[in-house]
Order: structure tokens, then sequence, then C-alpha cells
């Protein structure tokens, strides 16, 4: 008898685990399946906002991120778009692509065109204050900045650098660089009115 009941209570037992596991397996793919239905209808693109830049358009700049309206936010590859961003625009730096949800895609950066440039034939190459080299340019893009006339360049790469055959060059132009900017005679980052002010 007692055996008969051991085997009644362990098979309840078992119904009971058996219950358990299936209303939650069930519950787990209900919630799945909200969670995916809410991540492709409610959390999508219903508004794209590029901040302003002062040297390229804002429409160039949405093109580039190409982030289809309605396409769900979970499907973003938001490094991809950065780095797309700063290939194609080589004067925007630290691309920032950030949510603001439930609908909201949000474009930041920081622009840095550089104060400096040094001519090389035909070719132009953009520098920062610390002679770090930018981008290169080959048609007039009206920014205006202060030429660097050197015979020695030894290097002049993108996102390099510039360096000299005479190793003294570098530091006595970052000196130079230090200086005006101490005495106010340059700006840091120019902007479109600065531009028209020289």
């Amino acid at each position: 008898m007692n055996q008969e009941l051991s085997a009644f209570a362990k098979k309840r037992k078992s119904k009971k685990i058996q219950r358990f596991l299936f209303l939650a397996i069930l519950l787990i793919a209900l919630l799945g399946t909200c969670g995916y239905f809410v991540m492709e209808k409610f959390f999508v693109v219903k508004e794209i906002s590029v901040q302003k830049s002062d040297i390229y358009k804002t429409e160039d700049i949405s093109a580039c991120v190409n982030v289809k309206k309605g396409r769900p936010l979970y499907k973003i590859n938001k490094q991809k778009i950065a780095e797309k961003v700063e290939a194609k625009f080589p004067y925007l730096e630290d691309v920032k692509i950030t949510f603001k949800l439930p609908d909201k895609v949000q474009i930041t950066f920081r622009e840095e065109y550089g104060n400096f440039a040094v001519p090389l034939g035909v070719e132009l190459f953009a520098l920062d204050d610390n002679m770090q080299v930018l981008a290169k340019e080959t048609g007039d893009s009206g920014i205006k900045r202060i030429k660097i006339v050197s015979g020695d360049v030894k290097s002049c790469f993108v996102g390099e650098s510039i360096s000299f055959i005479d190793e003294d060059t570098a530091p006595i132009l970052r000196s130079l660089v230090k200086a005006l900017k101490e005495k106010k005679m340059i700006f840091t980052q120019p902007t479109r009115k600065q531009w028209k002010s020289f």
C-alpha cells in the first residue's frame, strides 16, 4: 500500500514538474514573441537628427548614414556607421550614433579641419595643432588655413604626424604654434564666420 502511495506521489510530482516546465517554456516563448514584436514594430526609426556641420551638408551626412525610416533600432550597427561617416568626411571625428528611445537616431561629431596646411605638388594636407595630418585635399575646400611651406617633408600620411628630413623642424613648428595660440594670434578651431574674417 505504501509502495502504491509512493509511486502515485512520484507520478504526481513528475506531472507537476512537467506542467511547470511547459508553462515556463510557454511564458518564455510568449515573452520572446512579444519582445520581438515590440522591437520590430515599436522601437523603429521615425526621426534622424544630424548635428549641423560648418563644412558638410546635413543631407550628405544623412545619405552616408543611410538609415531608412521604419528600420528596427536593434538592427543598426552604430560602429559601422560611425566608421563609414569618418571615412567619407575626413574632418568629422568622434562620430557618435545614439538612440533616443523610442524612435530617434541622433548623429553627433566633432569637427576638426586644422589651422594649418602643407602644400605638396597639387595636393594640400590639412594639419591640426599637433602636426597630425587630418586629410588630403586635391581641390579648393574654401577653408582658410595657415600654409606651412617647407621643402624637407619626409612623410605626410593621413592619420599620422608629418615628419621632416630635419628632425628639429617638427618640434620648432609645435613651439611656434603654441606661442601663436598663447598670444591669441590663431584660432583653436575656426568657424565659418571666422574664415570670412581672414
